[in-house]
Protein backbone atom coordinates (compact mmCIF):
# COMPACT_ATOMS: atom_id res chain seq x y z
CA UNK A 1 0.00 0.00 0.00
CA UNK A 2 1.18 3.95 -0.85
CA UNK A 3 2.44 5.34 2.47
CA UNK A 4 -0.57 8.18 3.26
CA UNK A 5 1.48 11.57 3.38
CA UNK A 6 1.46 13.53 6.83
CA UNK A 7 -0.63 16.22 6.63
CA UNK A 8 -0.37 17.39 10.34
CA UNK A 9 -0.20 21.26 10.20
CA UNK A 10 -0.42 21.78 6.25
CA UNK A 11 -2.90 24.57 5.23
CA UNK A 12 -5.41 24.48 2.65
CA UNK A 13 -6.93 27.96 2.32
CA UNK A 14 -8.32 28.76 5.68
CA UNK A 15 -7.81 25.19 7.08
CA UNK A 16 -5.34 24.09 9.35
CA UNK A 17 -5.03 20.23 9.90
CA UNK A 18 -4.95 18.97 13.22
CA UNK A 19 -5.21 15.48 13.41
CA UNK A 20 -6.10 12.13 11.24
CA UNK A 21 -9.27 10.72 12.31
CA UNK A 22 -10.57 7.17 11.21
CA UNK A 23 -11.01 6.34 7.40
CA UNK A 24 -14.76 6.77 5.43
CA UNK A 25 -17.14 4.19 4.57
CA UNK A 26 -14.51 4.32 0.85
CA UNK A 27 -11.48 3.36 3.01
CA UNK A 28 -10.44 7.23 2.21
CA UNK A 29 -8.28 8.81 4.84
CA UNK A 30 -9.72 11.68 6.56
CA UNK A 31 -8.51 14.62 8.46
CA UNK A 32 -9.57 16.82 11.71
CA UNK A 33 -8.95 20.50 10.54
CA UNK A 34 -9.61 23.23 12.26
CA UNK A 35 -10.98 26.65 10.22
CA UNK A 36 -10.12 30.25 11.17
CA UNK A 37 -13.36 30.40 11.65
CA UNK A 38 -13.30 28.90 14.26
CA UNK A 39 -15.16 25.89 13.66
CA UNK A 40 -13.83 22.42 13.18
CA UNK A 41 -14.73 20.05 10.62
CA UNK A 42 -13.17 16.25 8.88
CA UNK A 43 -12.13 16.90 5.47
CA UNK A 44 -11.08 13.57 2.79
CA UNK A 45 -7.33 13.50 3.04
CA UNK A 46 -7.61 13.89 -1.40
CA UNK A 47 -9.65 17.51 -0.90
CA UNK A 48 -6.35 18.94 1.29
CA UNK A 49 -3.82 18.60 -1.02
CA UNK A 50 -4.30 21.24 -4.44
CA UNK A 51 -4.29 19.10 -8.22
CA UNK A 52 -5.35 20.36 -11.30
CA UNK A 53 -7.85 18.09 -11.80
CA UNK A 54 -9.50 17.87 -8.18
CA UNK A 55 -11.49 20.21 -5.89
CA UNK A 56 -9.78 21.36 -3.26
CA UNK A 57 -11.51 22.10 0.35
CA UNK A 58 -10.90 25.89 1.67
CA UNK A 59 -13.53 26.29 4.31
CA UNK A 60 -15.20 24.36 6.90
CA UNK A 61 -18.67 24.62 4.81
CA UNK A 62 -20.59 26.51 2.70
CA UNK A 63 -21.56 28.27 6.28
CA UNK A 64 -18.72 29.49 6.86
CA UNK A 65 -18.56 32.90 7.49
CA UNK A 66 -15.39 33.34 5.59
CA UNK A 67 -16.78 31.78 2.44
CA UNK A 68 -20.19 34.18 2.65
CA UNK A 69 -17.74 36.89 2.93
CA UNK A 70 -15.72 35.90 -0.52
CA UNK A 71 -19.36 34.67 -2.36
CA UNK A 72 -21.94 37.25 -1.05
CA UNK A 73 -22.67 40.07 -3.61
CA UNK A 74 -22.98 43.68 -2.69
CA UNK A 75 -26.34 44.70 -3.92
CA UNK A 76 -26.74 47.79 -1.36
CA UNK A 77 -29.02 50.15 -3.19
CA UNK A 78 -29.92 48.26 -5.73
CA UNK A 79 -33.74 47.75 -7.46
CA UNK A 80 -35.39 44.40 -7.91
CA UNK A 81 -38.59 44.54 -9.59
CA UNK A 82 -40.63 46.71 -6.38
CA UNK A 83 -37.54 45.40 -3.78
CA UNK A 84 -35.03 47.78 -2.76
CA UNK A 85 -32.02 46.06 -1.03
CA UNK A 86 -30.80 48.02 2.01
CA UNK A 87 -28.36 45.55 4.15
CA UNK A 88 -27.28 42.28 4.59
CA UNK A 89 -28.69 40.47 7.75
CA UNK A 90 -27.25 36.85 7.48
CA UNK A 91 -27.69 33.94 5.86
CA UNK A 92 -30.25 30.82 5.43
CA UNK A 93 -29.85 27.05 5.82
CA UNK A 94 -29.20 26.70 1.93
CA UNK A 95 -26.15 29.15 3.01
CA UNK A 96 -27.85 32.00 0.46
CA UNK A 97 -27.45 35.39 2.26
CA UNK A 98 -30.64 37.29 3.06
CA UNK A 99 -31.03 40.78 2.72
CA UNK A 100 -33.08 43.42 3.99
CA UNK A 101 -35.52 44.77 1.40
CA UNK A 102 -38.15 47.76 1.10
CA UNK A 103 -41.15 47.22 -0.98
CA UNK A 104 -42.32 50.35 -3.19
CA UNK A 105 -45.83 49.29 -2.67
CA UNK A 106 -45.86 50.76 1.44
CA UNK A 107 -42.55 51.26 2.67
CA UNK A 108 -42.61 47.46 4.35
CA UNK A 109 -39.41 46.43 5.24
CA UNK A 110 -38.65 42.13 4.59
CA UNK A 111 -36.05 40.10 4.21
CA UNK A 112 -35.56 37.94 1.23
CA UNK A 113 -32.58 35.59 -0.41
CA UNK A 114 -31.05 37.46 -2.50
CA UNK A 115 -30.38 34.45 -5.17
CA UNK A 116 -34.29 34.34 -5.43
CA UNK A 117 -34.82 38.52 -5.72
CA UNK A 118 -31.52 38.50 -8.56
CA UNK A 119 -33.56 36.04 -10.22
CA UNK A 120 -36.50 37.38 -10.60
CA UNK A 121 -38.39 35.13 -8.64
CA UNK A 122 -39.02 37.41 -5.86
CA UNK A 123 -40.47 40.65 -6.87
CA UNK A 124 -42.45 42.15 -4.13
CA UNK A 125 -43.35 41.80 -0.69
CA UNK A 126 -46.24 40.12 -0.90
CA UNK A 127 -47.86 42.67 -2.52
CA UNK A 128 -48.49 41.36 -5.87
CA UNK A 129 -49.38 37.93 -4.92
CA UNK A 130 -51.85 39.11 -2.66
CA UNK A 131 -53.32 41.37 -5.85
CA UNK A 132 -53.31 37.71 -7.66
CA UNK A 133 -55.34 36.69 -5.04
CA UNK A 134 -58.03 39.43 -4.01
CA UNK A 135 -57.72 41.82 -6.64
CA UNK A 136 -57.04 40.21 -9.88
CA UNK A 137 -58.72 42.19 -12.52
CA UNK A 138 -56.81 45.49 -12.08
CA UNK A 139 -55.11 46.87 -14.18
CA UNK A 140 -51.92 47.30 -12.01
CA UNK A 141 -51.78 43.02 -11.45
CA UNK A 142 -52.17 42.32 -15.28
CA UNK A 143 -50.02 44.34 -16.85
CA UNK A 144 -47.14 43.31 -13.99
CA UNK A 145 -48.10 40.06 -14.74
CA UNK A 146 -47.58 40.22 -18.57
CA UNK A 147 -44.77 41.92 -18.56
CA UNK A 148 -42.88 38.93 -15.76
CA UNK A 149 -44.54 36.11 -18.66
CA UNK A 150 -43.32 38.24 -21.23
CA UNK A 151 -39.42 38.25 -19.90
CA UNK A 152 -39.42 34.86 -18.81
CA UNK A 153 -40.81 33.69 -22.49
CA UNK A 154 -39.75 36.26 -25.19
CA UNK A 155 -39.86 33.95 -27.88
CA UNK A 156 -43.18 33.04 -27.05
CA UNK A 157 -44.67 37.05 -26.37
CA UNK A 158 -42.68 37.71 -29.97
CA UNK A 159 -44.55 34.80 -32.11
CA UNK A 160 -48.00 35.50 -30.22
CA UNK A 161 -47.42 39.60 -31.06
CA UNK A 162 -46.69 38.42 -34.82
CA UNK A 163 -49.68 36.23 -35.18
CA UNK A 164 -51.83 38.69 -33.42
CA UNK A 165 -50.95 41.38 -36.19
CA UNK A 166 -50.56 39.24 -38.98
CA UNK A 167 -54.31 37.88 -38.59
CA UNK A 168 -55.53 41.60 -38.23
CA UNK A 169 -53.74 42.84 -41.45
CA UNK A 170 -54.64 39.52 -42.78
CA UNK A 171 -58.51 39.67 -41.85
CA UNK A 172 -58.90 43.30 -42.45
CA UNK A 173 -60.56 43.76 -46.33
CA UNK A 174 -59.16 46.78 -48.73
CA UNK A 175 -62.29 48.31 -49.39
CA UNK A 176 -62.82 49.68 -45.72
CA UNK A 177 -63.60 53.28 -45.74
CA UNK A 178 -61.99 55.93 -43.48
CA UNK A 179 -65.28 56.37 -41.69
CA UNK A 180 -65.07 52.57 -40.70
CA UNK A 181 -61.40 52.51 -39.89
CA UNK A 182 -62.24 55.28 -37.35
CA UNK A 183 -65.32 53.60 -35.97
CA UNK A 184 -62.72 50.43 -35.41
CA UNK A 185 -60.43 52.56 -33.78
CA UNK A 186 -62.87 54.43 -31.40
CA UNK A 187 -63.41 51.04 -30.29
CA UNK A 188 -60.13 50.50 -28.64
CA UNK A 189 -60.38 54.37 -27.32
CA UNK A 190 -63.73 52.91 -25.59
CA UNK A 191 -61.78 49.14 -24.04
CA UNK A 192 -59.07 51.73 -23.03
CA UNK A 193 -61.32 54.40 -21.15
CA UNK A 194 -64.03 52.03 -19.74
CA UNK A 195 -61.01 49.92 -18.03
CA UNK A 196 -59.79 53.34 -16.29
CA UNK A 197 -63.25 54.22 -15.49
CA UNK A 198 -64.41 50.79 -13.87
CA UNK A 199 -60.72 49.36 -13.04
CA UNK A 200 -62.27 46.41 -14.55
CA UNK A 201 -60.13 45.72 -17.97
CA UNK A 202 -61.88 45.44 -21.60
CA UNK A 203 -60.57 44.63 -24.66
CA UNK A 204 -61.97 44.80 -28.29
CA UNK A 205 -63.59 41.09 -29.11
CA UNK A 206 -63.78 40.02 -32.78
CA UNK A 207 -67.36 38.10 -32.42
CA UNK A 208 -66.53 35.62 -34.99
CA UNK A 209 -62.75 34.86 -34.38
CA UNK A 210 -59.90 35.73 -36.86
CA UNK A 211 -58.46 32.27 -36.24
CA UNK A 212 -61.65 30.27 -36.05
CA UNK A 213 -61.19 26.42 -36.70
CA UNK A 214 -64.44 26.65 -39.41
CA UNK A 215 -64.44 29.68 -40.37
CA UNK A 216 -62.49 32.89 -39.66
CA UNK A 217 -64.49 36.74 -39.27
CA UNK A 218 -63.39 39.98 -40.71
CA UNK A 219 -61.65 42.41 -38.88
CA UNK A 220 -63.96 44.79 -39.56
CA UNK A 221 -66.28 47.56 -36.76
CA UNK A 222 -69.46 45.08 -37.26
CA UNK A 223 -67.26 42.21 -36.62
CA UNK A 224 -66.03 43.60 -33.30
CA UNK A 225 -67.24 44.19 -29.40
CA UNK A 226 -65.50 45.32 -26.03
CA UNK A 227 -65.99 43.41 -23.57
CA UNK A 228 -64.60 42.21 -20.28
CA UNK A 229 -60.96 40.19 -20.53
CA UNK A 230 -62.64 37.35 -18.28
CA UNK A 231 -65.53 37.53 -20.31
CA UNK A 232 -63.31 37.51 -23.67
CA UNK A 233 -61.55 34.08 -22.02
CA UNK A 234 -63.68 32.21 -21.02
CA UNK A 235 -65.60 33.19 -24.83
CA UNK A 236 -62.11 31.69 -25.91
CA UNK A 237 -62.12 30.81 -29.81
CA UNK A 238 -65.64 29.57 -30.46
CA UNK A 239 -67.99 31.22 -32.72
CA UNK A 240 -71.09 32.84 -31.33
CA UNK A 241 -74.85 31.53 -31.41
CA UNK A 242 -76.38 34.18 -34.06
CA UNK A 243 -79.33 34.93 -31.98
CA UNK A 244 -77.17 36.44 -29.82
CA UNK A 245 -75.30 38.72 -31.64
CA UNK A 246 -76.22 42.30 -30.98
CA UNK A 247 -75.23 44.53 -33.58
CA UNK A 248 -74.10 47.93 -33.14
CA UNK A 249 -75.74 51.09 -34.74
CA UNK A 250 -73.47 53.34 -36.96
Amino acid sequence: MPRVPDLIGKRSGYLVVLSRTVNDAKNGTQWCCQCDCGNQTIVRGQYLVASKRGYQQKHCSKFCALYLKEVRLDITGQQFGRLKALQCVGSNSNGEALWQFECSCDGRLVVRSSTNVRRSHTQSCGCITKDKHGRSETPEYRTERTRRWRERHPEKAHAFSGRSQQSRSLRAPKWLTTEQKQQMSELYQLANRLTKETGIPHEVDHIYPLQGELCSGLHVPWNMQVITCRSNRLKSNRHPNPEDIVQPEW
